[in-house]
């Protein structure tokens, strides 16, 4: 049998993980033991109907239990983590979806309620044993890492990028813009939501992953009245001399070869929507390749905000109890 793991936290990004561990065919390597979430049993019951509708896959309840393919799934409406049954469900890694606790101390109640690891989906503090971008420095995690960030979807999109360029022909300095789903499900609030720009910690948090980029990037996240999908745009200045065939040559390379599954390449004239359920990170859009004066140069990738981040939650996941 795989790993263990409880879902703390079944909103967007929570239900994502569960549908991406079933639509991968993963379930003998991952298996899912218990979700905790603020909601009715009914409730979250319903999600995970809709949720893995067309999947093929059996499902039923009994009582606080979901059974899903044929396997028990523990249910809890527990807003205090330490009270949460992780002991006794014997819980490899607890993937902390709610949000809420995304500090490592708070994240750390899981620890004390019986888990062996915790995984955050958010950018967390200095206290974090590690920040990981799956496909980029996972090679970090060591086996006394108990509290782990998964970074943000911008920071994965923006990691694979980087470390391919960077390593091709030297990053000096770099802006990114990321243009952002809104990650809102009412479509009323959608129609009325004007572009918004927003602070974001993702780009100057490189260095956490990339330890050499502490301070070479920063940028700007601007929101969009779209649900989802999310581009990034970076342009930076190279320390060696290239083209714009040699930057998509070296990502379609390492598409195919190092990152594969995690980094994706496209040549379409595409739009966001052509980008939705991707489970890469990052895309890279080689028809939006600009470089001037051989050496300032501009890339665009594309990431599905939840589906890519949530299937590298699992990859994550997987990688902490393996490392």
């Amino acid at each position: 049998m795989g790993i263990r793991i409880a879902i703390n936290g079944f909103g967007r990004i929570g239900r994502s993980v569960l549908k991406a561990l079933y639509a991968s065919n993963r379930q003998e390597q991952i298996q899912v033991v218990a979700i905790n979430d603020i909601e009715s049993f009914s409730t979250v019951a319903e999600h995970v109907k809709n949720d893995l509708s067309g999947l093929n896959i059996e499902l039923s309840t009994d009582k606080n239990t979901l059974l899903i393919a044929g396997r028990d799934v523990h249910y809890s409406s527990q807003a205090n983590p330490v009270k949460l049954p992780w002991k006794s469900l014997n819980i490899d890694v607890v993937l902390e979806c709610t949000g809420q606790f995304t500090q490592a101390e708070s994240a750390h109640m899981h620890i004390l309620a019986g888990a062996k690891k915790v995984l955050i989906s958010a950018l967390s503090d200095d206290k974090v044993d590690a920040t990981i971008v799956y496909g980029v420095n996972q090679a970090d995690l060591k086996a006394e890492h108990k509290v782990v960030s998964n970074g943000s979807c911008t920071l994965n999109c923006l990691a694979h990028m980087v470390s391919v360029l960077d390593a091709a022909m030297g990053v000096e300095y770099g802006l990114s813009t990321t243009l952002h789903a809104y990650d809102d499900r009412h479509e009323s609030m959608v129609e009325q939501i004007p572009m918004i720009p927003t602070k974001t910690n993702s780009p100057n948090s490189i260095g956490l992953v990339l330890p050499h980029m502490k301070g070479k990037i920063d940028g700007l996240s601007i929101r969009l009245s779209t649900i989802n999908v999310a581009m990034l745009d970076v342009t930076f200045s190279s320390k060696n001399q290239t083209t714009v065939a040699e930057v998509n040559e070296r990502m379609r390379q390492a598409a195919s070869a190092s990152l594969q599954g995690a980094l994706g390449y496209s040549e379409e004239n595409a739009v966001s929507t052509d980008f939705s359920v991707h489970p890469a990170s990052c895309v890279f859009d080689a028809t939006q390749t600009k470089v001037t004066a051989g050496r300032l140069v501009k890339v665009v990738g594309w990431f599905d905000n939840e589906w890519g981040f949530s299937n590298r939650m699992l990859d994550t996941a997987q990688a902490m109890m393996t490392n």
